[in-house]
């Protein structure tokens, strides 16, 4: 899952995991948590691509 504060996340990853929006902005901007709870990262909204490609793979070429 990936949790982000205000702002939609990347949707090139779409179809890996459900994204949510927090009500409210908060510290950490993003986080991706893993199926079994835990956070697998959490930063800034600057990192949110490179933590996906490392979790949950490249995206799909037409996104």
């Amino acid at each position: 899952m990936l949790l982000t504060a205000g702002e939609a996340g990347p949707d090139a990853w779409a179809d890996r995991g459900r994204h949510v929006r927090a009500l409210r902005r908060q510290r950490p901007e993003a986080a991706l948590i893993r199926p079994d709870g835990y956070v697998a990262w959490a930063g800034s909204r600057a990192g949110i691509r490179s933590a996906l490609s490392a979790w949950c793979g490249t995206p799909p070429p037409d996104m």
